[in-house]
């Protein structure tokens, strides 16, 4: 159904929803509003599409599937798609998208506002951008049109990537027409894109290098005054970062690598700008203000995103599409074919009112004719070098009408200085090699062709060579040198070394030797390479474990060392350690073994029977049962007749035992009832002695006067 609305929408309520507030820009395909959602009461975009979209069903039809299957797409970094209208419904409301409204406005209206991004900045926007690709390419869908006016700031400066499905949609459209029309914004068309081949998710990654560049320098490269200039020019060579990007243009050349196989794909663009942000200072905050957008009246699409051009009553035309030597491979209508194609934005080719009426009125031509018309363009090549040397010949008489002038000199200067330079002039200047060079820092111009002073015709290319800088130094492996040959080593290749060496604890290097270096890889000459050196291994002191339970050890020493729990009798609680090796508060190597001693509790052990052994025989018998020995009572060479502590008894080791060689100074045994002390006295029975099994407390006794023969434990 064909809307009844006016182009500026601005106090309408679509869908009896979303109150449009303000317009805050304005596409190829759409008018962008802010408008409050007044269901949920948040602030969000409404995209509205033009009328030449909105009456075409088979569009509208694509358009609303892409929205649909792109709503549950949800990432930091892409735009949330909240609603999506067909514009099916009785009040004539046009086809519309809802999302997220971000405040902060667009990279294109930063780089309008004259702003410039360092390369800390650009290096952000790039890793916010390249993430949201990966995460869109890892799910097959690939945007086709990246450009700084689809990259939107947040409060947050967090870049969100818009127009997922409505790109999608455009480059369906394009294909179901088959016009042959790249779809994208020309400036930012990878060469795939301009040459019409298949795609894939490396385009837009080409694509954002190509924005890099222009956020930080101001310009695109590869950009001519027509489409076919620019298409050439994108087949021709890969990307060369200018010496304003410093560290990012490395990334940037391996983004924008003319061959898609060779070009990083979005995971590995995500992976080599983290790698580089960490190098790089902390960006500065951008200066956004999204807010004036809403107060502009003039807002035009600066890069107008490229699709099938539409004629009257939204009826679709051919446009021309040239191939690399600027001729037409496919041809305008017979009634246009003698009529000029006019640019109706940014490198957008369309025909003029008259050819589309006319194209419109002879309707389609069949297969057969659009193919004959196809063949007659395909000249064969000597046929072209005649029309060349022809060319050539009626190009120097009328040359000699066009105003010369002294070239003047561009060794030194940016590509983008030359051009400035030679603008009034009406040079181009076309870079055609770049080379390393010693003496001239990479992205300046080396050499020109022609030579500084001769005479070159207005609109002649002024052909230049870039100094690429000094050839890069790859820094060599360093790993286990010694602080001075590792010196010596980069000195010999012009790198210069850091003054005081990191110096790390290593389990692993020797001490004094080289455990790494920043930078790596290859560096320019004169690079400042910083060495960390090993100290050796660290050392720690042992920490205070006595007292501790043994299960607290492994907590307290942590991964420090390594515990060896040796289990033995002590005086200590069964269960807790008593002592350590090395002791406590002693410094070794972190790692080192310590054994930990946990108690087992005290030590008991049986009172053997000795009794009618010798005092030599009795006493070997008990230290080997863990008791010293004490006095012996009574004559030496005499069988025992007892012991104290009584045999057959549980007693601690190492305690003392007495020897008893007589029954006279048998003493008392508490417990025990004196006739029984008295019967052993007076038969000196080993049998009565083994009834004693009281232990009991030792009771000094007087000793008798005969002689008594003593023996020391």
């Amino acid at each position: 159904m064909a809307s009844v609305f006016t182009e500026n929408l601005v106090g309408h309520v679509l869908d009896q929803r979303y109150a449009l507030l303000d317009l805050v820009g304005v596409g190829g395909s759409a008018r962008v509003y802010r408008a409050e959602d007044r269901r949920l009461r948040r602030m969000v975009a409404v995209k509205v599409l033009h009328a030449s979209f909105a009456d075409d069903d088979g569009f509208v039809r694509r358009f609303r599937q892409e929205a649909e299957a792109l709503a549950p797409l949800s990432h930091p970094n892409i735009v949330t798609v909240f609603d999506v209208n067909d514009g099916e419904n009785a009040t004539g409301e046009p086809p519309f998208l809802v999302t997220e409204y971000l405040g902060g406005g667009t990279l294109r209206e930063l780089l309008d506002n004259g702003h410039r991004l360092s390369p800390s900045q650009a290096t952000r926007i790039g890793l916010d951008a390249a993430r949201g690709l990966a995460f869109a390419h890892a799910r097959d869908l690939v945007h086709r049109d990246i450009k700084p006016a689809n990259l939107i700031f947040g409060d947050d400066q967090r870049v969100r990537i818009a127009d997922f499905g409505l790109a999608r949609a455009l480059a369906d459209f394009g294909r179901t027409e088959h016009n042959g029309t790249p779809v994208g914004s020309a400036r930012y068309l990878s060469p795939e894109q301009a040459d019409n081949r298949p795609i894939d998710g490396r385009s837009d990654v080409y694509s954002l290098a190509l924005v890099l560049i222009e956020a930080v320098t101001g310009s695109v490269p590869f950009t001519a005054d027509t489409l076919a200039g620019t298409t050439v020019a994108r087949l021709k060579h890969s990307i060369e970062a200018p010496f304003e990007l410093g560290p990012l243009g490395a990334v940037v050349e391996a983004a924008g690598t003319l061959d898609p196989s060779k070009r990083l794909d979005a995971a590995a663009l995500v992976q080599a700008l983290e790698e580089l942000a960490k190098t790089l200072p902390k960006a500065e905050p951008l200066s956004l203000d999204g807010s004036r957008l809403a107060k502009r009246t003039d807002l035009v699409d600066q890069d107008p995103t490229r699709h099938a051009a539409l004629g009257a009553s939204g009826t679709k035309v051919k446009v021309t599409r040239l191939d690399a030597t600027g001729l037409p491979t496919v041809p305008l209508p017979d009634s246009a074919a003698n009529k000029t194609a006019k640019q109706t934005g940014i490198f957008d080719l369309a025909l003029d009112e008259d050819d589309q009426a006319s194209a419109a009125a002879s309707g389609p031509k069949s297969l057969a004719s659009e193919a004959k018309s196809r063949a007659r363009w395909k000249i064969p090549v000597a046929v072209l070098s005649v029309l060349a040397v022809v060319a050539a010949g009626a190009g120097f008489a009328w040359s000699r009408r066009i105003p010369t002038h002294a070239v003047p000199e561009l060794a030194g200067k940016t590509i983008a200085d030359a051009r400035e330079a030679v603008q009034p002039l009406r040079f181009e200047v076309n870079q055609t090699d770049a080379v390393f060079n010693e003496d001239v820092p990479k992205g300046r111009i080396l050499e020109q062709v022609p030579a500084v002073g001769e005479k070159l015709a207005e609109k002649n290319a002024i052909e230049v060579t870039i100094s690429n800088g000094p050839k890069p130094i790859p820094v060599p492996d360093l790993t286990g040198l010694s602080v001075d040959t590792a010196t010596g080593t980069l000195r010999a290749l012009r790198l210069r070394v850091g003054a005081f060496p990191i110096v790390e604890s290593s389990t692993v290097v020797e001490e004094g030797k080289v455990i790494r270096w920043t930078p790596t890889g290859e560096v320019a000459p004169g690079t400042e390479i910083r060495l960390v050196v090993s100290g050796g291994l660290p050392t720690l002191p042992v920490p205070k474990l006595a007292g501790l339970a043994e299960a607290d050890v492994a907590a307290t020493v942590g991964s420090d060392f390594v515990v060896k729990i040796v289990k033995s009798a002590s005086d200590s609680p069964k269960g807790t350690v008593y002592g350590s090796d090395p002791k406590a508060g002693a410094v070794v190597d972190r790692g080192s073994e310590i054994k930990v001693y946990v108690s087992t509790g005290p030590a008991f052990a049986i009172v053997p029977n000795v009794i009618g052994l010798l005092p030599g025989e009795a006493s070997a018998k008990l230290r080997a049962a863990g008791f010293r020995i004490g006095n012996t009572i009574g004559p030496a060479d005499q069988p025992l007749l007892h012991t104290r502590p009584l045999r057959n008894t549980r007693q601690r080791r190492n305690s003392v035992v007495t020897l008893y060689t007589t029954s006279e100074n048998v003493p008392e045994v508490p417990g025990v009832p004196e006739t029984q002390t008295s019967a052993l006295r007076a038969t000196s029975s080993p049998d009565d002695a083994d009834a004693q099994t009281s232990p009991g407390p030792s009771t000094t006794m007087a000793v008798s006067n005969k002689p008594s023969t003593t023996k020391a434990p």
